[in-house]
């Protein structure tokens, strides 16, 4: 199947849905809200671009490089769904064209493996999955988006080291992984959210690897904590505009980013 190619990139709607802002975590103006919006779409583009209904069946492909498939259905048996996600594994990998692709149901690990196999896919977005390894991501190396939602199965995160033109990274509830190691890699990131689940806190030894991506723009640390307990690695980021972190961070730290990167956007 052949697609029309285009080049924008993931997008996000007026809350800033990819890294789960609204008005309540900004501590500060509403100037400082509006700084905040007008970073993220520069760097995300417009939810605008993304196909307004959702894709159940292969068959139903519109002409267009970007996609938003559904493969659960209300009133589908379990049998079907499993069907149903049996044809897209079948049918993913021999799309020609399709830059971005954006899973709101469950991913389960087949099909993730179906959606690197996308030659050129750009964008990979995932509401929340059963992935347990990301070995497949590694025939994926044209992605510059990566969404990775509620994923607690993921057991290693050093596959991604083989996404050198990665641009935005999303992880969440990734809660097995505890080295941040492989993110220092990743040179072109200028987008770097890390989350837990609700309820949940994501415990880490250092977040210190994230003080490699010297490109980095834009930084959420939701619901993370790290046992060495400093942000002082991030001292050497000197292009933040956003950062998003939780109160249990030393605020002296905090200070210090805001005056390391001027004009800084704290949530």
């Amino acid at each position: 199947m052949n697609f029309e190619t285009f080049t924008l990139d993931v997008s996000t709607s007026e809350n800033l849905t990819r890294h789960h802002i609204t008005t309540q975590d900004v501590n500060g103006t509403d100037e400082s809200l509006a700084k905040a919006v007008s970073v993220f779409r520069r760097l995300a583009g417009s939810a605008d671009d993304w196909p307004s209904e959702m894709v159940w069946e292969p068959c139903q492909i519109p002409f267009s490089g970007r996609l938003v498939v559904n493969c659960t259905h209300p009133d589908s048996s379990a049998s079907k769904q499993r069907r149903l996600v049996d044809r897209w594994c079948e049918a993913l990998p021999s799309f020609t064209g399709l830059r971005h692709l954006y899973f709101r149901s469950r991913v389960p690990q087949r099909l993730f493996d179906a959606a690197c196999h996308v030659s050129g896919l750009e964008t990979l977005y995932i509401k929340h999955s059963g992935i347990k390894t990301l070995e497949a991501i590694e025939n994926a190396s044209a992605l510059t988006d990566l969404a990775l939602g509620s994923s607690r199965g993921v057991e290693c995160i050093k596959p991604l080291l083989s996404l050198k033109a990665l641009r935005s990274l999303e992880i969440e509830n990734l809660l097995r992984i505890k080295r941040l190691d492989p993110l220092a890699s990743l040179k072109e990131l200028s987008s770097l959210c890390i989350m837990s689940g609700m309820w949940t806190t994501h415990h880490v030894e250092s977040i210190a690897p994230i003080s490699e991506l010297v490109n980095l723009r834009v930084l959420t640390l939701a619901g993370v904590r790290a046992a060495d307990r400093t942000l002082s690695p991030l001292f050497s980021l000197k292009q933040l505009e956003v950062l998003r972190v939780c109160k249990q961070w030393d605020a002296r730290e905090v200070a210090e980013l805001k005056r390391l990167n001027p004009g800084l956007v704290v949530l």
